[in-house]
């Protein structure tokens, strides 16, 4: 998206910046062009300069086209004293604008000497935005993100090695995400307030040169500005803007081959097909990895770019499993290439003896019911795989858990006296190493009785000796 250049901040040129990001926002999720008055905005208020300018002007804007305005601040304690005054400003700012401020205290003091301090303070945030718009039915989140922060972020990706995806700077539509001020500077946004004697806050944590952000405006941007001029920031942005257009339209060709040549495991693990993979151009893969890896973690900002070349070199052999960082993994099995996010919490349910137990994780439904013998054919009998299994009920005494597989689990296949590693079945049926952890396994007390959609233990087998059966059935709410 293309947006014209403007010479200033004023309410004219910003209420049509809103209406074209409101309008753009729309048609990415489909839907229709809204009355005004049926549009509503949740503002992201720190008590800073941007975002004081973006509820005034968002505020303003709402008067005049009737639509609703909400803000919210969250209270990080970090700065003691500082902090609550904060918090007291948008308080008092709010209450004279006739807004309605959401307010969460979240304590990050533990984090405070961590290196993951901003993205668990960003996670906590989003977090509260999400949770505010479905209990008040608002539809877009403002956030006060500007040019020069943009400009910042291109800077700070390009050091980082950042591929095409990684250099258009930020988006000023994501999700319900939206950003208006993003076509100005911030010596623009600060003129505006001063031109309307407007107060905000000054958060002292961002003048530290601890954070990398901070060190690229107080240290790395001056000095490009000083070798090339102001214009820099101009011609930075402009740059930023012509590979965000590259990036729309390589993004819709990479959708596109998304959809013919990969799936998405319940597990939300998303499979290519090697055999196409392979013969993609290099540039064409390292895209697709990059794709993969923001579906996955919702940003490039920590996507390396040395790790997916890696794996774009190692693609040719049989196997190669490589850390995309983020907690992703690159890993080859088979004829498919799989990224993903390993499950750190492995998904357990108990099974009710009669009806329907829902599976959600697995995406699917299992369902027990009790037949006689007598009412069932002999094909029925001797089944053991698949989606729907009979098993002597007289043998499924105790708890019915699905839990997922296990290192040092143990099964005995039907027909098979003994047992044998869970894994060592796996691979004599040839299931890929990373769908092995989604594959639902149906305990009886601690035994495993069922791989769901495999095979059954020989130990729950009907037999001449049984007199009532257990139909167990699987429906699948989601294939793979």
């Amino acid at each position: 998206m293309v947006r014209k250049r403007t010479s200033g901040l004023d309410e004219s040129i910003f209420g049509g910046i809103l209406s074209m990001l409101i309008s753009a926002a729309n048609t990415r999720v489909g839907a229709r062009s809204p009355r005004p008055e049926t549009e509503s905005v949740l503002v992201a208020l720190s008590g800073g300069p941007d975002s004081v300018a973006l509820l005034h002007l968002i505020n303003a804007a709402s008067v005049e086209k009737g639509f609703r305005v909400a803000a919210s601040h969250v209270n990080y304690g970090l700065r003691g004293e500082e902090s609550h005054d904060d918090e007291r400003f948008c308080r008092d700012l709010c209450k004279q604008l006739g807004v309605k401020l959401h307010v969460k205290k979240a304590s990050l003091l533990a984090w405070k000497s961590g290196t993951n301090l901003q993205a668990e303070a960003r996670r906590i945030r989003y977090s509260f935005f999400d949770e505010i718009c479905a209990k008040h039915q608002l539809t877009w989140i403002a956030t006060g993100h500007n040019k020069t922060d943009s400009i910042e972020t291109i800077l700070m990706n390009l050091c980082r090695g950042a591929g095409t995806f990684g250099l258009s700077g930020i988006e000023p539509v994501f999700g319900k995400v939206i950003r208006p001020l993003l076509d100005f500077t911030r010596e623009e946004i600060i003129a505006y307030l001063q031109r309307n004697r407007l107060p905000y806050r000054i958060d002292r944590s961002n003048l530290e040169s601890k954070y990398t952000r901070n060190k690229v405006r107080q240290q790395l941007l001056p000095v490009v500005v000083k070798i090339f001029g102001d214009r820099a920031i101009g011609s930075i942005a402009r740059a930023g803007q012509i590979l965000a257009q590259q990036e729309h339209y390589l993004r819709g060709q990479i959708a596109r081959l998304l959809d013919r040549d990969a799936v998405v495991t319940p597990f939300g693990k998303i499979a290519l097909d090697l055999k196409r993979f392979r013969r993609y151009d290099d540039f064409l893969k390292q895209l697709l990895i990059a794709d993969c890896f923001k579906r996955l973690t919702g940003s490039l900002q920590n996507f390396d770019l040395a790790a997916a070349q890696r794996v774009i070199k190692q693609v040719r052999s049989a196997t190669v499993k490589v850390d995309l960082t983020s907690g992703l993994i690159a890993e080859i099995s088979d004829e498919r290439l799989y990224i993903y996010r390993t499950a750190k919490d492995k998904p357990s349910y108990t099974v009710r003896r009669k009806g329907s137990t829902c599976l959600q994780a697995y995406g699917m439904e299992i369902s027990i019911e009790e037949t006689p013998t007598a009412k069932l054919a002999g094909k029925e009998l001797r089944l053991g795989k698949n989606l729907r299994v009979y098993v002597d009920a007289d043998k499924l005494q105790g708890k019915l858990t699905v839990r997922s597989p296990k290192i040092g689990d143990h099964f005995s296949p039907l027909g098979m006296k003994g047992s044998k590693k869970l894994s060592d079945f796996f691979s004599d049926r040839k299931i890929d190493r990373p769908l092995r952890e989604e594959k639902p396994l149906l305990l009886c007390g601690d035994n495993i009785v069922w791989i769901i959609g495999h095979e059954i233990a020989d130990s729950v087998k009907i037999s001449a000796r049984t007199k009532t059966a257990l139909k167990l059935e699987v429906t699948q709410h989601r294939k793979f």
